[in-house]
């Protein structure tokens, strides 16, 4: 049984959502950057911004489950918001070590309709039958992408698992298998 306070489950959850809109400003940025080939603001350096704000996280979400280390009984929302910023730190990565190439208009939207239904999908109970059906929807059409995403990085899970345990790193190509 978790015994995470209201109190607690609130501050996590506005936390991760502050980490979210922070990840993506820079995720944002990078690619305002990148683009304009700009050098005052360091590639690398951001996706390394992105890793710790996900990586912290996490962490914050661990020590703040009880009892200790269940992972079974982390709440789904907490579980959501970490994908969601490990996530965006592997688009971030996408710009330092290209594995993609550069999303297209309509992937870019498409991922973000996903990870917003994702978001959604935390207050599930609380929402209208038409939005429900919505964030069914845009999750059942989003797990196609993300199916991409698994088939084309599949060559590389067994290297990613070994690379895991010397930087941790290769967890980014291990998070569109877990979101499936």
């Amino acid at each position: 049984m978790n015994l995470l306070n209201e109190k607690t489950k609130k501050g996590l959850f506005t936390g991760g959502c502050v980490a979210i809109a922070v990840s993506l400003l820079v995720l944002l940025l990078t690619s305002i950057y990148q683009v304009s080939g700009s050098v005052f603001f360091e590639i690398a350096g951001s996706f390394f911004v992105n890793y710790a704000i996900s990586i912290i996280y996490m962490f914050f979400v661990l020590f703040s489950n009880k009892p200790f280390f269940k992972f079974r009984q982390i709440d789904r929302t907490f579980i959501i918001i970490i994908l969601i910023l490990f996530s965006i730190s592997a688009f971030t990565l996408n710009f330092s070590i290209p594995v993609f190439a550069r999303f297209t208009e309509w992937v870019v939207v498409y991922l973000i309709l996903f990870y917003i239904a994702l978001l959604g999908f935390c207050f599930i109970e609380k929402l209208p039958h038409v939005l429900r059906m919505l964030i069914f929807f845009l999750l059942g059409s989003g797990l196609v992408l993300i199916s991409y995403f698994v088939a084309y990085l599949s060559p590389y899970y067994l290297f990613s698992i070994i690379g895991l345990f010397v930087l941790g790193i290769s967890v980014h190509m291990l998070i569109p298998l877990i979101l499936e």
